[in-house]
């Protein structure tokens, strides 16, 4: 009876084969006095819930990301479900859609209206002629440039995977701040390993995320911060195939690998900052 339990919940969506293995609910037998669907492996951590994502989707992101102190239950979504709360809740994204539609601008001046003067102006440039001109934006413009349709649709997806989650978790404050230092981190290192090369693209910034990620689950333990090891494991070979130069073989043009190391750098510490340090401090 509790493997056919065990079979239900997973096709029902109650347990993700992709999370950790102490983390994973096994399904209560039949004869459980408090009928309960699924328990928890490990006792020593509190029981976790796995909200219907058909369910309660409209309830505001803070009542779902962490811990309910008057329950001691901590509500969380799997990885997939996370996804189909992220498209029934617009507004709790609009600064990752924002950043989203202006890469696709920044796509449609490049490869569509071939605008070479708006193109010149959102290129990056040294902080003396920043100074000199007035055009600050240079410092951050670069990420929106595109060069190509596979560039806009992997990080603009990666944007949506990623940024959402950080979204929800920092708000739309501190996570607009979070993207404007790594485009600032990314674009100047980028800038000085190839200073007469124009750049452009959003994955810099998408690398920072997979780093900020990546140290904020450790530290945190939300479902809204996990991410799959093997979606780790693959950036992460992409980042090493570039920086070997591997990359450059089957594309045009060169990789941004100084902004793509760069960027990820920039979220572990980001996020060893202010997951870590910053709270413990302001507590």
């Amino acid at each position: 009876p509790v493997f056919k339990d065990f079979i239900f919940a997973v096709n029902a969506g109650e347990i993700d084969l992709n999370l950790p293995a102490t983390r994973i609910k096994l399904p209560a037998s039949s004869d459980d006095p408090k009928n309960s669907r699924v328990q928890d492996i490990d006792s020593a951590k509190p029981s976790e819930k796995y909200p219907d994502p058909q369910g309660d989707h409209k309830r505001p992101p803070q009542e779902i990301s962490g811990s309910e102190e008057n329950t001691g239950q901590v509500l969380n979504y799997t990885f997939f479900q996370w996804h189909s709360y992220f498209a029934k809740v617009p507004k709790a994204l609009i600064v990752t859609w924002g950043l989203i539609a202006l890469g696709v601008l920044g796509y449609l001046i490049v490869k569509v209206l071939y605008r070479q003067d708006a193109f010149t102006y959102l290129l990056y440039a040294p902080w003396e002629y920043v100074q000199q001109s007035g055009q600050y934006w240079r410092l951050v413009t670069p990420v929106f440039l595109h060069f190509g349709e596979v560039h806009i649709i992997f990080n603009g997806l990666w944007m949506w995977i990623l940024g959402a989650r950080l979204e929800i978790h920092l708000g739309h404050w501190r996570y607009f701040v979070l993207f404007i230092a790594l485009a600032l981190v990314s674009n100047l290192v980028q800038f000085v390993f190839s200073p007469t090369v124009a750049f452009g693209g959003l994955s810099g910034v998408v690398y920072g995320y997979v780093g900020y990620l990546l140290v904020a689950y450790k530290i945190n333990q939300k479902s809204i911060l996990y991410v799959m090891p093997s979606l780790y494991a693959m950036m992460i070979g992409f980042m090493a195939l570039g920086v070997f130069g591997v990359m450059d073989v089957f594309i045009s043009g060169s990789v941004a690998n100084a902004a793509h190391v760069s960027g990820f750098i920039a979220g572990i510490v980001f996020s060893l900052f202010y997951e870590y340090l910053w709270k413990r401090i302001s507590v």
